[in-house]
């Protein structure tokens, strides 16, 4: 029984792995060019990188497009603005969703999309309700909201239905594979993780198949079937010894009624700051970043900085800006330490 068990597990890990080839890392490096040409306003270097990424993989992920339609509206590709938005809709994202968008007022200025708007997008949209396995999106779906029914209520036996739940998951990879973009799409917008990875990790589970998860998460990741923007949150979780830090820019925020002694702290309440860490700690997280073909975190930090002030693009997943809440002195200068406050930012 446990060699039938790890066979499968071997073989899920091989259709990970093999999904697409060599090429992913390569990918992950043209995307990053691609972001770095926008933070300093070279839209046609930043377009033709984009270009290069999804010739390497033609299914990329729903944010590059995203970001890629943009840069091509700045520079008047109408064939690659067409090209990203059908994309899009094929991997489920609304119209509505992108006519909320901040960019989408630089779209209607430079072009009539009334007919995309009405024949186009449609046709697309259809071919994400033929191509997505829905029948794997609704388990994940329910894999998400029993694990929010167990954390809510406390049953008796909760260790052992979160146990169940987690097994239930496996045995979804087992037979059909990582949950890609691919496979199930992005659903209505862009920006919120997939939610049955909430379940592989919470208090009660500690340790329960972190290893397999953790291996076919890394592997997914390297691989192409998942952002590392959105992975890397639950890698470090998986196993704490490979620090990836996510968040790179974050706002302390306190009750009216803490008073903080130092005025060097109290300058920094209620402001988006960056952390400043020493040089032997970002060699350290810089090394796993690159495993899985993240960029370094001096540039994703530089990049959620430059989100912060313009949000027409997308760089940060899954908290690389936060908020954190802190009730006293001491826990806020934890997090106000050796940090710098990004100026300009409401």
């Amino acid at each position: 029984m446990k060699k039938q068990f790890w066979t499968q597990i071997l073989f899920v890990c091989i259709r990970v792995y093999s999904c697409f080839g060599q090429n992913s890392l390569e990918y992950y490096s043209k995307i990053n060019e691609a972001e770095l040409a926008i933070l300093d306003s070279n839209y046609s270097k930043s377009c033709s990188y984009y270009r290069d990424a999804f010739k390497i993989n033609n299914s990329s992920f729903a944010k590059d497009y995203y970001n890629a339609a943009i840069v091509a509206a700045y520079v008047k590709d109408t064939n690659l603005i067409i090209h990203c938005f059908s994309q899009l809709a094929r991997k489920g994202v609304c119209l509505s969703y992108l006519k909320k968008q901040h960019s989408w007022s630089l779209f209607k200025e430079n072009y009539d999309l009334s007919y995309f708007e009405k024949i186009q997008f449609q046709k697309f949209r259809e071919d994400y309700l033929k191509s997505t396995n829905f029948y794997l999106k609704r388990k994940l779906d329910n894999i998400y909201e029993t694990n929010q029914d167990i954390l809510l209520k406390n049953y008796p036996d909760s260790h052992q239905r979160h146990i169940n739940n987690i097994n239930e998951l496996d045995s979804l990879i087992r037979v059909f594979g990582f949950p890609s973009e691919e496979l199930i799409g992005v659903g209505d917008s862009l920006e919120v993780s997939p939610m049955y990875l909430y379940s592989i990790y919470n208090l009660d589970t500690q340790g329960y198949k972190n290893n397999i998860f953790f291996d076919l998460l890394k592997k997914a990741t390297i691989h192409g079937k998942i952002h590392p923007g959105v992975s890397s949150f639950y890698l470090s979780l998986l196993n704490p010894l490979f620090e990836l830090e996510k968040t790179a820019v974050y706002k302390i925020v306190t009750s009216d009624t803490l008073i903080m002694s130092q005025d060097d702290y109290k300058s920094k309440i209620n402001k988006w700051v960056y952390p400043i860490y020493p040089e032997n700690y970002l060699q350290k997280i810089n090394k796993n970043r690159q495993e899985i073909g993240w960029e370094d975190f001096l540039t994703y930090q530089r990049k959620v900085i430059y989100n912060l002030k313009n949000n027409n693009f997308i760089f940060s997943l899954n908290g690389g800006l936060s908020t954190y809440q802190c009730d006293t002195e001491y826990v806020a200068q934890k997090y106000l330490n050796n940090v710098q406050i990004i100026e300009n930012t409401k």
